[in-house]
């Protein structure tokens, strides 16, 4: 999702920072960067459409928070050609 700021891959929106590192505080995941404050890099995985209908694409980490924070969100796994 352009905008978006990063997340964990593993578990969503968990992420701490502090002096240009950044850690999940639910897993042992670490970075030598501002993840936190960076826009996601992670691939887009699933469709998300909301109540009003506007659709984006969001990478699985920040489609799980979405699911579990915002009433209506319709989630479609997208599939990449091979």
């Amino acid at each position: 999702m352009q905008g978006a700021l990063g997340a964990c891959p593993d578990c969503g929106n968990t992420l701490a920072s502090s002096g240009g590192r950044t850690w999940c505080r639910n897993c042992p995941r670490t970075w030598d960067y501002d993840r936190l404050g960076a826009a996601c890099i992670d691939p887009a995985q699933y469709q998300f459409r909301g109540r009003v209908g506007v659709a984006i694409l969001l990478c699985g980490a920040h489609a799980r928070d979405a699911a579990e924070r915002l009433d209506g969100a319709e989630l479609t796994r997208i599939t990449h050609p091979d």
